[in-house]
């Protein structure tokens, strides 16, 4: 399984755009980072970030998720689709592996059991759809100083508050080139693709 993910996320890798320098270097990093493979952690954050480079790619923000089982089995991958193919806004990364799970594979796998990763740490919006989902865990990369309420959960109302408890919530345990680098892919379109939200209410 391990090599199956590497596999995978080497190949989504090759076929990324690289027409322009900065985004060349996120792909170089990626694709060069010699990580702990052992650390299923680790290789799940690596994966993920890939995912998050392929939705830039797309004209989206740069966040992936994946979900995987207790026996780090990869079952559903997407990337954030805010503004493609199409615009919606509940597009984000978390929301769409979460549909997609529960489209295709809700009668197959226990999702209490599964892990929810996530290149970044959750927004208020998705953080409460997996706590609904009562998945068992849901581990970030980086850390989102500006948006990000995975470390704030305590101050949710007490529905949510009660839903959460004995689920896992916290940062993936991976190196802090790989945290870096997730954070460096969100960062890399962020601006522009916050006015385009803006833009949209003046129309």
């Amino acid at each position: 399984m391990i090599d199956q993910t590497i596999d995978l996320g080497n190949q989504i890798l090759k076929q990324l755009p690289s027409n322009n320098k900065p985004y060349q270097n996120l792909t170089e990093r990626l694709r060069n980072f010699d990580g702990d493979w052992g650390n299923s952690e680790e290789l799940f954050s690596w994966f993920v970030a890939i995912i998050a480079l392929e939705a830039t790619s797309r004209g989206n923000y740069g966040i992936g998720s994946a979900i995987v089982n207790e026996q780090g089995l990869l079952i559903c991958y997407s990337g954030n689709q805010v503004f493609h193919p199409s615009f919606r806004s509940d597009g984000h990364a978390e929301m769409m592996v979460l549909n997609n799970f529960e489209a295709d594979c809700i009668n197959k796998f226990k999702l209490s059991s599964c892990i929810l990763y996530t290149s970044l740490e959750s927004c208020p919006m998705c953080l409460t759809r997996a706590i609904s989902s009562q998945i068992g865990s849901v581990l970030h990369v980086a850390d989102d100083h500006l948006g990000g309420m995975t470390r704030q959960r305590q101050s949710l109302p007490s529905v949510w508050q009660k839903l959460q408890s004995e689920k896992i919530y916290r940062q993936a345990n991976c190196s802090d080139i790989l945290r870096k680098i997730a954070l460096d892919i969100f960062l890399s379109n962020v601006e522009q693709l916050n006015q385009n939200l803006s833009n949209r209410s003046q129309t």
